[in-house]
């Protein structure tokens, strides 16, 4: 639903393996998806770095 209202959706996987095509979706390559990777912990500062560069 979010992706359908042009909402930003964030995944994160610690291991980047987002480019695994035998594991992943092509649901983590569209437009509105952000793809995270590293620490959990990081998180929350890349969130907030991506809406101030996108707001730039």
């Amino acid at each position: 639903m979010a992706l359908g209202a042009g909402v930003t959706v964030f995944i994160h996987d610690a291991t980047n393996r987002f480019d695994d095509i035998e594991m992943t979706s092509t649901f983590y390559h569209l437009p509105h998806v952000v793809q995270l990777t590293g620490p959990l912990e990081d998180m929350p500062r890349a969130i907030t770095a991506h809406f101030d560069d996108t707001v730039r």
